[in-house]
């Protein structure tokens, strides 16, 4: 009896020591990042969500946090319950989703009491098992979130034909058209108001530039985006092609200042709909996190911290967001081009 104790004692100082000398090759990294990405795929292999303790919980708006490792862990035992652990409701809705995913099982998302969470799970599972899953939905504009998504994943247009609200319609017909360089799909943009009018003339810009054809630009009807266009695809360079922050449809940036050491950005919710900025980041700057509820319709400053060594700038912006109603995460990305001014 004696030798058996010792000799599970023994298999399980082996196993620790084995641990330990695993992860501690994370401690090579500089960057934290690294660091998370390490711990997390051990965690995975060995599906022991006490490695995921070692992950620092956020990092500049990375993906590997700690939250990330916990549900890489759940989805690797198809444990359910390990996505408890998870602090933010939308990465635990997310969770219970691909759980749901991986054990083929669409009903784990009745486990949330809240309508809210549970369409967060159900839209999870549809983004891989198809729209059919969007009708279980039941709130609105998660109903539409979700044809929405499964209409650009599989570039089918015939799905966006299931969303409610227009300007979410008229953004999957826009996004499908350029994608697939069919100028007739933009035809299909509702023009209800200055808004659409927009959409439509973005539509018929995207596929000029996609098809190198500045012909198509002439479908413009707003006289600033129609130039913008055929000078792009002209490659004529002038003051208005220096001086530009454009993001996705939807949030707007409006005005911008960039210095050697800062970037200050002022953009405006137009989704339609209350979010909570998760993140803002730009290139050669310090990302900024849990920014707070931006309520549709208003406009705030945004500062970041940066090291810009040039007399101009030139690069990515990305906002990354949360629907208040709807808990789905989404990434607005964009870019930002600037004189710097000292």
């Amino acid at each position: 009896m004696k030798i058996s104790i010792s000799l599970l004692f023994l298999i399980a100082l082996l196993f620790v020591s084995a641990c330990v000398k695993d992860t501690s090759r994370c401690n090579k990294f500089q960057d934290q990042l690294d660091k998370n990405k390490c711990y997390t795929d051990i965690a995975k292999s060995r599906q022991d969500t006490k490695i995921c303790e070692n992950v620092k919980t956020r990092y500049n708006g990375d993906d590997f946090g700690k939250d990330y490792c916990y549900a890489e862990v759940a989805k690797a035992k198809q444990d359910i319950s390990i996505c408890d652990n998870i602090a933010y409701v939308g990465d635990k809705t997310r969770c219970y989703g691909e759980v749901a995913l991986a054990k083929q099982d669409s009903s784990l998302c009745e486990n949330f009491d809240l309508q809210e969470y549970k369409d967060g799970c159900y839209y999870t599972v549809a983004t891989k098992q198809g729209d059919a899953i969007c009708d279980t939905v039941q709130t609105p504009i998660s109903k539409d979130y979700c044809y929405f998504e499964i209409a650009i994943t599989n570039t089918d247009v015939a799905i966006c034909n299931n969303i409610q609200e227009q300007f979410r319609k008229d953004e999957c017909y826009r996004i499908i058209a350029i994608r697939k360089q069919e100028i007739s799909i933009c035809d299909y943009i509702q023009i209800q108001d200055r808004k659409g009018q927009i959409v439509k003339d973005q539509c018929y810009g995207g596929i000029a530039n996609a098809k190198h054809d500045a012909s198509i630009c002439n479908n413009i009807q707003d006289q600033n985006i129609r130039t913008s266009c055929i000078r792009s695809i002209k490659g004529e360079e002038d003051e208005i092609d220096l001086n530009q922050c454009v993001l996705q449809t939807g949030i707007v940036c409006l005005k911008y200042i960039v210095t050697p050491k800062s970037i200050t950005i002022r953009i405006e919710n137009s989704l339609g709909y209350d979010i909570n900025i998760d993140n803002v980041a730009a290139s050669q700057c310090t990302a900024l996190d849990n920014l707070g509820i931006l309520q549709n319709g208003i406009q705030f400053n945004y500062d970041l911290s940066c090291i810009n060594a040039d007399s101009k700038y030139d690069g990515q912006l990305n906002i990354t967001y949360t629907g208040i109603e709807t808990g789905f995460v989404h990434k607005n990305s964009g870019i930002l081009k600037a004189m710097i001014e000292e």
